[in-house]
């Protein structure tokens, strides 16, 4: 007898090839397929075997079992015709699908765009300056044409972008030339089964919004009216009002002071050297690091009595203040208000003023016929009202320590005389009468009695 028997491998191969074989020597074969897969088998007849007799018919073939058999033969014989071929087995089941295989590694990235070429790279010296720079892009941008092209429109002496801004006021020119755009860069290579490469990066834009009619910085600006082209400024800020706008200024105050340089940049009267910082308003004016150093303190009324009135105006952190040269104390018999209450020598019985005691007076040293004044010709022109009012003065005679009758008490202070003849008079002695002439001579106080002293200090005198 022969079989038919598949031989597989996997479960991808089981079904499908097929082929004859010695069960012998393919058993090994079957027998792994056999849980796999429904096996098909494929039954052939033999040859008859020979035999005198009629041919045995050939068994029908199974496509259930593992291998389709003939029949049994007969009888020896001669050789007979072979028999008809059974019927084709039923085909096994499809195998299950394999599983998909592992992503490739992704590629390499993109080699990076060559960025975009300057704005001024292909415009030249379009300012006139010698240089390419972004001047010459600015004036791109603004004006009709390079700067020997361009008539001084406004008439200042001076070719500059005022000029440009004259010529087009009001008209729109033609747009600038669109940029040149960078390249973009290679794509990355594709893994195997792996993700795409990133793009490179594209080059930086060109000059694409030059031109008058164009808006470089997009503040809603035309380049024609624009006074900072390549910097947004929406409000056309310009604290120096010199044509340049704020945000392109290098020195925006126009103090001569770079901005990074200037402590104060927004304010002109404000900068480093700005002299001496004398305002008390608790800023360093002049730059170096010091508040209100240059300060100088003043005499002022503090708006107390007595000994409290008289002050000094002082600087505090940014703020002026009166600050009382004395505090209040207890009274003492001097003719002050020494506790500020607006009353001297308040309860206190300090009886009349001596002149011995007084250390603002000294004794009359000698007596003189003359050179007795009064200082207030209108109210006294006697010595014991000129006396009372503390108008009375010496001169001359042994630098005025001398009386008529060589008595009294003068001031240790010397004093000028002054308004003569407005209001001196001459009492006593060998003239009597108005002042005339003596302006500039030296005088002193005269008090008559040993209770006559007064405190002079601090008056404007005679």
């Amino acid at each position: 007898m022969r079989y038919v028997v598949v031989k597989c491998y996997s479960v991808t191969e089981c079904g499908s090839e097929f082929w004859s074989a010695s069960v012998h020597r393919y058993a090994v074969e079957m027998i792994r397929c056999l849980p796999l897969l429904l096996l098909a088998a494929c039954a052939v007849n033999p040859a008859g075997d020979r035999n005198p007799g009629s041919p045995g018919a050939g068994g029908d073939g199974s496509g259930d079992g593992p291998v389709a058999t003939g029949g049994d033969a007969g009888p020896e014989s001669p050789e007979g015709t072979e028999g008809p071929q059974g019927a084709a087995g039923q085909d096994g089941h499809d195998g299950t699908d394999g599983v998909d295989g592992a992503a490739g590694a992704a590629g390499d990235p993109g080699a990076q765009g060559d960025p975009g070429t300057p704005c001024w790279e292909d415009l030249g010296d379009q300012d006139g300056s010698g240089a390419e720079d972004t001047w010459d892009c600015v004036w791109a941008a603004i004006c009709p044409g390079p700067f020997e092209e361009v008539p001084d429109a406004d008439g200042d002496g001076e070719v500059d972008l005022d000029d440009c801004r004259e010529l087009l006021r009001g008209a729109d020119g033609s747009a600038g030339p669109a940029g040149q755009d960078g390249q973009d860069g290679e794509a990355g290579r594709d893994g195997e089964d792996g993700e795409d490469g990133e793009d490179g990066q594209g080059g930086q834009g060109g000059n694409g919004d030059l031109g008058p009619a164009g808006d470089v910085d997009g503040d809603g600006i035309v380049n024609a009216e624009d006074n900072c082209v390549f910097a947004p400024n929406d409000g056309q800020s310009d604290i120096d009002l010199d044509g340049l706008g704020d945000p392109c200024d290098p020195d925006r105050d126009g103090d001569g002071f770079a901005n990074d340089d200037d402590c104060w940049p927004d304010d002109p009267e404000r900068f480093p050297g700005a002299g001496e910082d004398t305002v008390c308003d608790g800023l360093d004016d002049d730059c170096d690091g010091d508040i209100d150093e240059d300060f100088v303190p003043a005499p002022c009324d503090t708006g107390d009595l007595g000994v409290c009135a008289a002050g000094t105006l002082e600087c505090f952190n940014g703020v002026q203040a009166c600050v009382a040269d004395a505090q209040p104390v207890a009274e003492e018999c001097n003719g002050l208000d020494d506790d500020c209450d607006g009353e001297a020598d308040e309860e206190l019985d300090c009886g009349p003023p001596r002149c011995a005691d007084h250390p603002d007076w000294q004794p009359v040293a000698c007596q003189t016929g003359e050179w007795v004044w009064s200082s207030d010709r209108a109210q006294a022109q006697d010595l014991a009202t000129a006396n009372r009012l503390h108008v009375l003065y010496t001169n001359f005679q042994q630098d005025g320590m001398c009386s008529l009758d060589g008595t009294g008490w003068v001031s240790r202070v010397r004093f000028n005389m002054r308004g003569c003849n407005q209001r001196w008079y001459h009492i006593g002695g060998r003239y009597t009468g108005n002042c005339g002439g003596h302006d500039g001579e030296i005088v002193r106080i005269l008090a008559l009695g040993p209770t006559d002293c007064w405190d002079y200090q601090g008056l404007d005198l005679p």
